[in-house]
């Protein structure tokens, strides 16, 4: 009968957990426009992902504010597990505009042309005008645009001048 003889063997872990990179972009203004891009590298591919919210893709888009958890999952079994925060940028929008002066002694051609910034769909949460929805002369106009959700305003004032010019009286 052979004897046998101990032997010690070394086994390299050879195993590589996956680097996540993550970045994520702010939502504003709770109107779902957060986004999180993540880089994976470190271990081979391919990578699954799941993420607290039950989504399965490598990034995720159309975000609202808050932490989201993600494990990251290699070709070679490894995980990797981290937890970001989207944050909700309050108020990250502004007004300007240009008044455009009551020239006619006919109608009211009176005109405020708003600009919004950055482009959206924003509201107008109150727009005061005058009589019948003209723009009176000299009168201050004061324009409150929001989000839609009541979470984010901005607010301007512009004055519509008279520009009209009368015509001479007659000669008596």
């Amino acid at each position: 009968m052979p004897i046998a003889a101990p032997a010690t063997f070394t086994v390299a872990d050879n195993t590589t957990n996956p680097d996540i990179t993550p970045v994520a972009t702010a939502d504003i203004c709770s109107k779902a426009i957060g986004a999180i891009d993540l880089t994976v590298s470190g271990a081979p591919a391919p990578y699954t992902y799941s993420w607290s919210n039950m989504a399965v893709s490598e990034d995720l888009n159309s975000l609202n504010s808050g932490n989201y958890s993600v494990t990251v999952t290699a070709g070679n079994g490894c995980t990797a597990d981290t937890t970001l925060n989207v944050p909700n940028n309050s108020s990250t929008f502004s007004l300007s505009g240009t008044a455009t002066p009551l020239t006619s002694c006919i109608g009211d051609n009176g005109a405020i042309n708003l600009t919004v910034t950055p482009a959206g769909a924003y509201l107008p949460v109150v727009e005061r005008r005058c009589d019948r929805g003209y723009f009176k002369p000299r009168t201050r106009h004061l324009y409150r645009i929001g989000n839609g959700t009541g979470n984010c305003t901005a607010t301007a004032s512009f004055t519509v001048n008279d520009a009209t010019t009368l015509p001479p009286p007659p000669n008596r």
